[in-house]
């Protein structure tokens, strides 16, 4: 005795074979993406503290917030940014420190971390120009008006 199955039984089993192929095809890679975020999110923190560990033994701009990238974006361009580092380090302005973060945090467009530290350079020349900052060391500005810290005699 033979079976004859309709057009649309063939077609409806094809289309949920092809979805059954689909669907496992997805779970597989689903699975490959988890265990990759699971990966990087263990490495974020591992790198995230290890950063963290160095910049509190070096003293560089160790008030570092998570959020420092979202107060930065939200300034209008580097001289206010500029300003804002400096305020978050207690109105210093350490020229390679505020080109890493501009340059880490993908702020700055330059193309090499040098270039990002000419531009800040330049641009803490200009502001000490417009009486905004003042240089008080090497590559070390300050924001004008702003309290440095007291040092006991």
């Amino acid at each position: 005795m033979t079976t004859t199955h309709h057009p649309w039984e063939e077609e409806t089993r094809k289309h949920l074979a092809d979805l059954q192929t689909e669907l496992h095809n997805a779970k597989k890679q689903f699975d490959h993406y988890k265990a990759r975020i699971d990966s990087l999110t263990v490495e974020v923190q591992a790198y995230d503290t290890v950063l963290r560990s160095h910049l509190t033994r070096t003293g560089k701009m160790g008030s570092l917030q998570e959020d420092m990238r979202a107060v930065l974006a939200q300034q209008k361009n580097h001289i206010e940014r500029l300003k804002r580092i400096g305020e978050q380090n207690g109105g210093l302005i350490r020229v390679g420190p505020a080109a890493d973060i501009l340059y880490s945090l993908h702020l700055m467009k330059s193309r090499s971390r040098m270039n990002a530290y000419r531009i800040v350079y330049g641009l803490c020349t200009r502001m000490v120009g417009d009486k905004v900052l003042e240089k008080v060391g090497e590559a070390e500005f300050r924001l004008i008006g702003a309290q440095g810290k007291l040092s006991v005699s």
